[in-house]
C-alpha cells in the first residue's frame, strides 16, 4: 500500500475538488477512467491556504480505488476524505445496454436560455454564495474566477418564479468549459457518478481543439434536521446525460446578532475577503 502526496495550487477546498481527483488519477495505470468519486467534509476549509492531497492506493486491478485524504499546511487535521473509483472502459465486443438520458436544453429552459450562447450568461465568481455575492457588490464587482474554468450562470428567476415557492421545482444551470488546454480526464465535486466514456468527457474538442461546453442543472430534493439535499445532473453540449451527482449538506440558519466563524458566517467571509483584497492592493 503506497501513498502519494500532491499538493493543490488551489486556494478554495470547493475548487480543489477538481484537482482531487486529477491526483488520484496520477497514480493509475493509464486508460482507466474515473467512474466514481464520494467524499465527505469533516472540517471547514481556510480559502486563503492550499490545500495538500494525500493520495491512498486501496486496491488496483479492473477496478481500480484510491482514498484521498485531504489536510491544510497549518493544521494536520483531515478536512476533506474520498473514495475514487476507476475501471477500464467496456470493451466493443462485450454485450452491454446503453440507455441514458437526452434533453433539448434549450427547449426545457427557453424561458431563460433564449438565444444567448452559454458566455454570454452572467460570469460566476470561484465561490456561489449570496454572501460572495454581497462581497462583489461591496468591492467594485470584484471576483475570484475558478480555476481552470469559465463558469457562467443563467438568471433563472422566469423559469423559477412561477413555481411552488417550497423550491422542490426549482433549478439552477450553470456553463462550464475549460481555458486553455487539459488532460483527456474531466471530473466535478462532491458525490459524483459518471455514465460515459472517457471522449464523452473530454473538456477539448479534438476535432477542432476549441472548448466544449457543459451544463450542470441543479436543484434541492429538500431539508429537515439540519441537512439538505443537493443533486444535479450534467449535460454534454450535445444534450447527452453524461454524470450525476449527490451532496449531503449541513444546513444552518442565521442567527440574528451572532457573527459565527469564516465559513459559517457570510459577514465574517466578506470581512476575510476584504482583508485579503487590501492586501493584495498593497503588493
Amino acid at each position: 500500500m503506497g501513498v502519494c502526496f500532491i499538493r493543490s495550487l488551489s486556494h478554495s477546498l470547493t475548487r480543489g475538488l477538481i484537482g482531487l481527483s486529477y491526483a488520484a488519477s496520477k497514480t493509475i495505470p493509464k486508460g482507466m477512467i474515473l467512474h466514481n468519486v464520494t467524499g465527505w467534509f469533516l472540517l471547514p476549509g481556510k480559502a486563503d491556504e492550499r490545500f495538500i492531497y494525500n493520495v491512498r492506493i486501496i486496491r488496483d486491478g479492473g477496478y481500480s480505488t484510491r482514498g484521498v485524504n485531504v489536510v491544510q499546511e497549518s493544521d494536520p487535521g483531515v478536512c476533506f476524505t474520498c473514495i475514487c473509483s476507476f475501471k477500464k472502459p467496456e470493451k466493443e465486443s462485450t454485450p452491454s445496454i446503453d440507455i441514458r438520458q437526452r434533453l433539448d436544453l434549450r427547449k426545457e429552459f427557453s424561458a431563460v436560455l433564449m438565444n444567448k450562447q452559454p458566455h454570454e450568461h452572467e460570469e460566476m465568481p470561484g465561490v456561489d454564495a449570496p454572501w460572495y455575492w454581497e462581497f462583489s457588490k461591496r468591492n467594485g464587482g470584484y471576483t475570484d474566477p475558478f480555476p481552470g474554468l469559465h463558469l457562467h450562470k443563467v438568471d433563472m428567476d422566469l423559469y423559477n418564479n412561477p413555481k411552488a415557492s417550497d423550491g422542490l421545482d426549482h433549478r439552477n444551470l450553470k456553463y462550464y468549459s475549460v481555458r486553455g488546454d487539459m488532460p483527456a480526464m474531466g471530473s466535478l465535486s462532491h458525490t459524483v457518478i459518471f455514465h460515459g466514456t472517457a471522449e464523452e468527457f473530454d473538456m477539448i474538442d479534438r476535432k477542432t481543439g476549441g472548448a466544449r461546453w457543459f451544463c450542470q442543472e441543479a436543484w434541492t430534493g429538500g431539508a429537515r434536521q439540519g441537512r439538505g439535499t443537493h443533486q444535479s445532473r450534467m449535460w454534454a453540449d450535445d444534450g447527452l446525460h453524461i454524470a450525476t451527482s449527490l451532496q449531503d449538506g449541513m444546513v444552518r440558519l442565521r442567527t440574528e446578532g451572532q457573527e459565527g466563524k469564516p465559513g459559517f458566517s457570510p459577514e465574517a467571509m466578506i470581512r476575510q475577503l476584504e482583508s485579503r483584497t487590501r492586501v493584495k492592493e498593497k503588493l
